[in-house]
């Protein structure tokens, strides 16, 4: 959002948790947002942000309040119905609020009425165990609001998803399901991703490979299947930290390099 707002020149106020990833913080002070950390989870600086449109006007656009934000998340699944020439089996989506799920959705489902696809896609919701809200819902047939949440996935750190009733619709629509992960699963997912498929997504992202990863034994195994990334690792480089340990340098010189990469890498000539 702060991005397009200073291609457009638009004013941009962004309402985010404290604990958001720097990363993400900076970005959006570079672009020009103004930007007001609050004290709290995700669902208070939702709250606060709706407050404050209502008291000091704008155009909100928050996810699973502005319906544009459901028709701009359902443009994946035209681009997926594009490049496959047809709609997958099973889509993965990693799920915090229930928006994106609820935009795949409706994507595929225009498709149908269209007569473009034949069929909606199974929809597979991917929470962390510390944030799964959605998933307990839709498990327990009735909605569920967390106490809190806790997970190293902060794009889906939602206690109370505004978008759930929604979402938990659009997964009986599919057959869907929803699956949970550990934040251990889902750094092995992240790290899997950077080494075996040379793609670096922030945890939250990672959460779709590591349900893909947990739920693989309920696939037909001639079944098309769609795992979504949705955000890039730069968002939160400090999450994947932990992966790697960076060597101290060595001099330069071919005896220090080689003894750096036998004694770090087991690299020997």
């Amino acid at each position: 959002m702060a991005c397009v707002g200073a291609a457009l020149g638009l004013e941009v106020v962004l309402f985010v948790p404290g604990s958001a990833p720097r990363a993400k913080l900076l970005q959006s002070l570079l672009y020009g947002a103004r930007v007001v950390p609050v004290r709290g989870t995700y669902d208070d600086a939702f709250g606060l942000s709706i407050e404050y449109t209502k008291a000091c006007g704008g155009v909100n656009r928050n996810t699973a309040h502005n319906p544009f934000t459901i028709e701009g998340k359902k443009t994946v699944s035209l681009e997926i119905w594009n490049q496959l020439g047809a709609a997958p089996d099973v889509v993965y989506v990693p799920t915090g609020d229930g928006v994106i799920i609820a935009g795949v959705h409706k994507g595929f489902a225009d498709l149908v009425a269209a007569g473009l696809a034949r069929r909606l896609p199974t929809l597979v919701a991917v929470q962390a165990t510390g944030s799964n809200a959605i998933a307990r819902s839709f498990r327990e047939g009735r909605q569920v609001a967390l106490d809190g949440t806790c997970t190293i996935a902060d794009s889906l750190a939602v206690a109370s998803p505004a978008n759930g009733e929604m979402a938990l619709r659009c997964l009986a629509a599919s057959g869907g399901r929803a699956v949970e992960v550990d934040d251990a699963a889902i750094g092995r997912a992240q790290l899997e991703l950077c080494r075996a498929a040379g793609l670096f997504v922030e945890p939250s992202s990672a959460a779709a490979w590591a349900g893909f990863l947990a739920d693989r034994s309920n696939l037909d195994p001639r079944s098309t299947v769609v795992v979504l990334l949705t955000g890039t690792g730069f968002k939160d480089v400090k999450a994947a930290e932990g992966h790697v340990a960076m060597p101290e340098p060595c001099e330069p010189r071919l005896g220090p390099a080689l003894d750096l990469l036998g004694r770090e890498y087991g690299l020997r000539p």
